[in-house]
């Protein structure tokens, strides 16, 4: 359900604990079991079907490949994962240019040489009001990107009020690609440098 149902780890924890003590409880193994069938088949299948979901779940965080030339010289098609991860902590010290995700994956001309960029979406009340706040302080002076990230356009928009102005520039990641970060996340850029990234959502 994404962002629009909030659960407390120490909730899922308890939810989870309650269901594996049932299981062991009611040890429904033991009415499945047929004759012929070997404990080690058994196992074995077990074994496959704990391993497959971080198989797959690793798979699909791969990043999106930027496009590039394939041995025959011509363009290759990039490759679109599940969902991505990002860690705008892990960016700063880098040049906003070498940063895989928004060079491959926004307009990168757009991105701040000097000034903020806001990573938001339209359904997260942190965004609506770290934007409002943000609004309100705005004196036009700073160049400020917002960079909405688009997995959540089924759901009810939230963000009402943004900054408004020549100041500012609206950019987009791709709609329904699913990213895996909290947001807002508030990033200072001096002289093309990220030189501090804040996770707004308190």
């Amino acid at each position: 359900f994404g962002a629009s149902i909030k659960v407390s780890p120490y909730l899922m924890l308890a939810i989870d604990t309650v269901l594996l003590v049932a299981m062991l409880v009611t040890q429904p193994w033991s009415r499945i079991r047929r004759p012929g069938v070997s404990i080690p088949i058994v196992g074995a299948c077990a074994a496959l079907l704990f391993a497959l979901p971080w198989i797959v779940i690793r798979g699909a965080e791969l990043p999106t490949a930027a496009a590039g030339t394939n041995a025959s010289g011509t363009a290759a098609a990039p490759v679109k994962a599940r969902w991505i991860t990002l860690k705008p902590d892990k960016w700063v010290g880098k040049s906003i240019f070498d940063i895989p995700e928004l060079v491959s994956m926004t307009d990168a001309d757009k991105l701040p040489i000097d000034g903020k960029l806001i990573l938001w979406r339209q359904s997260c009340d942190h965004c609506k009001a770290h934007l409002a706040r943000l609004a309100s302080s705005d004196d036009g002076t700073k160049p400020i990107v917002l960079l909405q990230i688009r997995d959540d356009l089924a759901s009810t928009p939230l963000v009402d009020l943004m900054p408004n102005g020549p100041n500012v520039v609206k950019i987009q990641f791709p709609d329904n690609q699913d990213f895996m970060i909290q947001t807002p996340w508030e990033i200072d850029v001096e002289n093309g440098n990220v030189t501090k990234a804040v996770l707004e959502a308190q």
